[in-house]
């Protein structure tokens, strides 16, 4: 395995390589990399000329350098139909359009007036997902979860709010509902029945007396 200076002087020497054949050939190019590596062997004058795709499995990406259009967050995604792990990514950048409007990979250039992309990047998710995300775990709780959704620009109370509404026990049922229940078996017997019951948040007492009522009856 070389060692870190040799990387480096690879490093800088591929970079004054590949910025002349950038100025000879290419128009427009991606640069990706990890923020360790945009951190400490790269410079931010270099980076900077560069369409960034920036790697760090973290809860927010924290380079600020220059600014980037993708961010890889994850590289434990689970899609439908793909065996195994898949890396995960935030895009803030129309590039189809981008590409199309600056003439690039064959495209002519666009000159007529500009007009309002349809294209949506890194779409907001609603209210109710978040919610559903954060009951599912992927927020994480507690302050750390207040941080999260702050920074990712969510308002957190309103999703707070949210969950606690789908996190809300369900309307309980009448007293006969409940009686009727119990005659089937649905609820036990004896202090388990009263346990189960009492953790529903039902009357026991008055459930069980109507219990006996209907009993009497049959």
């Amino acid at each position: 395995m070389p060692c870190r200076s040799y990387f480096c002087i690879c490093t800088a020497t591929f970079f004054r390589f590949f910025e002349l054949r950038t100025i000879l050939i290419i128009k427009a190019a991606g640069l990706y990399c990890s923020t360790y590596y945009l951190n400490n062997y790269i410079s931010n004058s270099v980076a900077g000329k560069y369409a960034l795709w920036v790697a760090q499995y973290n809860y927010r990406c924290t380079y600020t350098a220059n600014k980037y259009g993708i961010w890889q967050y994850s590289s434990e995604g689970r899609i439908n139909g793909i065996r195994g792990n898949v890396d995960m990514d935030y895009c803030y950048t129309d590039y189809p359009n981008t590409v199309k409007n600056c003439g690039y990979n064959g495209y002519k250039k666009t000159t007529a007036k500009k007009t309002t992309s349809t294209a949506t990047t890194a779409k907001k998710k609603t209210v109710d997902e978040l919610a559903k995300e954060v009951i599912a775990g992927k927020w994480a709780a507690g302050d750390e979860r207040k941080q999260k959704l702050t920074e990712a620009g969510y308002d957190y109370s309103k999703v707070q709010a949210r969950v606690n509404e789908f996190m809300a026990k369900p309307t309980l049922k009448s007293v006969d509902e409940i009686a009727k229940e119990v005659i089937q078996g649905k609820w036990g017997n004896g202090d388990e029945r009263k346990a189960k019951l009492t953790s529903a948040g039902y009357d026991y007492g008055r459930v069980q007396a109507r219990v006996n009522e209907l009993m009497k009856n049959q």
